[in-house]
């Protein structure tokens, strides 16, 4: 709607100037009719065919900038739309529609020139190309930018819905929430190995876990040490890595006799003390890397698991002691 509000107003400035001031009866024609048509389509524009309005505004001023360059007057104001026309298209239809457009428009450009229907100049028509050429790749890597923006709000989206579904699952025990949540978590962090652990005295002990048959099962313990989950421990914050054969970590114990390629954990303590690891892994890397929208999803999860704990524990001291008051009694 913007973009149409100033075309439309820059097109009857441009027509203005070109029919009162220079004369050009064609060129200031083309470009008001091409004004009114622009507010036109823009007054009958709705949302729900907002893509056909926006082609049809592509191609006004496409129209225009062909008039402008077979008549030879793109030499005047005619290089501001050939500076505008890729900005234009990648901003109203997006990076396909705007590279379809733009090459449109380079092979009219083309068939102008080899028909000798264009008075324009070769140096002239060079910077033209050269403007043409700086402004799409600009306006690709914006598109670019942008659309990675709206993937990673996507991401953020997707894991708050999986923490919601987590933290409202109502499962029977604790254990089926916690492995429901695992099975979530996992899934949504593209990892196949989930496990909360209980760490102890220097051993690991699988509590919870979702894992691919015959790998870990629930009650195996190992050395704290032959773990990723001591990097986590040390660091007492989010730890991850995206392809260990790469890190300045290849060295550890675990990777030398499990091949884990790609880790993401966190401690979860339970009334500030130390219960285990909440962690996701994977024997191939993970790519693309870990971003810090993963790192808040796995924190938030940690800290999920922490409050459950600590509400398990609550729970068994107030049953003790309705228990012990009863036998007292």
């Amino acid at each position: 709607r913007s973009f149409s509000i100033v075309s439309s107003v820059a097109l009857a400035i441009f027509g203005a100037y070109h029919l009162l001031v220079l004369q050009s009866h064609f060129l200031g024609t083309v470009e008001l009719v091409a004004a009114l048509f622009i507010f036109i389509n823009l007054a009958v524009t709705k949302s729900s065919r907002e893509t056909i309005h926006r082609h049809v505004l592509t191609a006004i001023v496409f129209s225009v900038l062909v008039a402008l360059f077979s008549t030879g007057g793109i030499a005047g104001t005619g290089i501001f739309w050939f500076f505008m026309f890729p900005i234009a298209s990648f901003f109203l239809l997006g990076s396909r529609g705007g590279f379809i457009w733009v090459g449109i428009l380079i092979v009219t450009s083309i068939l102008l020139v080899f028909t000798g229907n264009s008075s324009y100049l070769p140096i002239s028509l060079q910077q033209a190309g050269a403007v043409l050429i700086v402004v799409t790749v600009l306006a690709y890597l914006y598109e670019r930018k942008r659309d990675e923006n709206d993937r990673l709000i996507a991401d953020e989206r997707e894991r708050l819905r999986t923490l919601y579904e987590i933290t409202t699952h109502k499962g029977e025990t604790l254990a089926e929430q916690f492995r429901a949540a695992l099975t979530l978590g996992s899934k949504t962090l593209s990892t196949k190995i989930a496990v909360l652990s209980h760490i102890e005295k220097g051993k690991f002990t699988v509590e919870y876990c979702v894992v691919p048959e015959g790998g870990l099962k629930e009650g195996d313990v190992f050395d704290l040490e032959e773990t990723y989950c001591d990097m986590t421990v040390k660091k007492d914050d989010v730890f991850s890595i995206n392809e260990m054969k790469t890190d300045e970590h290849k060295a550890h114990v675990c990777y030398q006799k499990f091949a884990l390629e790609a880790y993401i954990g966190v401690p979860v303590k339970v009334f500030g003390e130390l219960h285990g690891t909440l962690a996701f892994m994977a024997p191939d890397p993970h790519h693309p890397d870990f971003t810090d929208s993963d790192r808040d999803f796995v924190r938030l999860m940690g800290k999920w698991m922490s409050t459950s704990l600590e509400r398990e524990q609550i729970e068994k001291m107030k049953q003790e002691a309705e228990q012990h008051a009863t036998e007292d009694a």
